[in-house]
């Protein structure tokens, strides 16, 4: 995998857990420390997604809304 061979990327293996979350355009690459429990690293990091896709959602203007009329 080439780019990929240290883990994530650049990123160096020290002894903690590693992944990717994603969902459409949000993306969330975490390095968990070395004495955190996987579960832990795991529920922090889903806590961050989930605010972080709450903030990109109510950004976006709502399609189904109609345009505001120009007065």
């Amino acid at each position: 995998m080439g780019g990929m061979r240290n883990g994530m990327g650049g990123m160096r293996n020290r002894g903690g857990s590693a992944f990717v979350i994603r969902s459409g355009d949000t993306r969330l690459a975490v390095r968990c420390d070395a004495q955190e429990t996987m579960r832990a690293c795991v529920d922090a990091a889903l806590t961050l997604f989930d605010r972080v896709q709450a903030r990109a959602t109510a950004a976006k203007p709502d399609a189904s809304a109609p345009p505001a009329a120009n007065q």
